[in-house]
């Protein structure tokens, strides 16, 4: 005897779908529905952007990439780690963003060949934010 499904995967109206992202000790669970052809559609290669996110996208995806560095965190740093930030005062700020990024990259070269050196794994997490003045010619000021 041969038992047959009676809704095949072309009949069903919406799926349940789960998300779940790890990061060490914790777990981030995410429940959510498809339709058909929202599942159609993620299967399609994506095309070239055409318009600007609206400003509630803007804020979902800087949520989401908040909780994602949240996760690595606490995937990748625990007990015994160090956590360091850096600031500039007005004498020795970098004029533009990309000469920070060029001193950035020289300290952590540094950092890098200091701990390959004493025989330890180098990781490291960067976050920086910068804010231009109001004519947008010069960085007011950059925080990490």
């Amino acid at each position: 005897m041969r038992v047959r499904n009676t809704l095949s995967n072309n009949t069903r109206k919406s799926f349940v779908r789960e998300r779940t992202i790890e990061g060490g000790p914790y777990k981030l669970f995410s429940i959510y529905t498809r339709t058909m052809k929202q599942e159609h559609e993620a299967k399609e290669p994506r095309g070239k952007r055409k318009k600007v996110s609206t400003i509630s996208k803007q804020r979902w995806n800087e949520h989401w990439s908040q909780k994602r560095a949240e996760l690595k965190f606490y995937k990748n740093f625990g007990e015994g780690d160090y956590y360091g930030t850096w600031t500039h005062n007005n004498k020795f700020m970098p004029k533009r963003p990309e000469d920070f990024k060029m001193y950035k990259d020289s300290v952590l070269k540094q950092l890098q060949r200091l701990y390959k050196k004493e025989g330890f794994e180098f990781r490291y997490m960067w976050f920086t934010s910068y804010q231009f003045s109001a004519d947008e010619t010069y960085v007011q000021r950059i925080h990490h």
